[in-house]
């Protein structure tokens, strides 16, 4: 079977890749004291990342995270209430 991407695409893709040269880009996030996350890093590989875990460990919470890069979203659209964490957000 034929891919349907060109071999043009996939090169320019890849030349992206090697200098870090795409335009917007999330690397990597840092979260601290969120949750069940406290000072932890999670870096994202160009150009596939795929979070996945059990349910309840903060797949949810990370994308949210990235999310907040958006100043003119409010966390509370992102974050569900939580009598153990509202306080903290």
């Amino acid at each position: 079977m034929k891919s349907e991407i060109r071999l043009s695409t996939i090169s320019s893709l890849k030349n992206k890749a090697q200098k870090l040269n795409y335009q917007k880009y999330l690397k990597k996030v840092h979260i601290n004291k969120l949750r069940a996350f406290a000072d932890q890093t999670i870096e994202f590989d160009f150009p596939v990342t795929a979070l996945i875990g059990p349910n309840g460990g903060g797949k949810t919470t990370v994308l949210s995270s990235c999310a907040l890069l958006f100043k003119s979203v409010q966390p509370r659209n992102f974050f569900t209430k939580s009598p153990q964490f509202d306080k903290e957000m």
